[in-house]
């Protein structure tokens, strides 16, 4: 019960504040990608959509990389007004991950 109120907390500010969008629901990520240029790294996620986090979200990036080693499915919200294009690939910037 504590853990669907938390979700519950975390979710209403991200709908009521934010141009934010879910992505997916139980995907986990399949690639990260991360030029060496120092740009954004993309997550790509099991469902075909595009994420993507800014190099300097230190935070977001440890537990995008966490997820990915551990595989844990995940809920996925992005901002849909905040994109980013490289090599053909348009990502979105992550707002949040809730690991299932």
């Amino acid at each position: 019960m504590k853990k669907v109120i938390a979700l519950f907390l975390l979710l209403v500010p991200s709908v009521v504040f934010s141009a934010s969008v879910e992505m997916g629901r139980n995907v986990t990520i399949n690639n990260i990608v991360h030029w060496q240029d120092n740009s954004h790294i993309m997550l790509f996620l099991s469902n075909g959509k595009i994420c993507y986090v800014h190099n300097a979200e230190k935070n977001s990036l440890s537990i995008a990389l966490t997820m990915y080693t551990t595989g844990k499915s995940l809920i996925v919200r992005c901002h849909d007004d905040q994109t980013f294009t490289r090599m053909g690939y348009t990502a979105y910037r992550l707002n949040m991950m809730f690991s299932l």
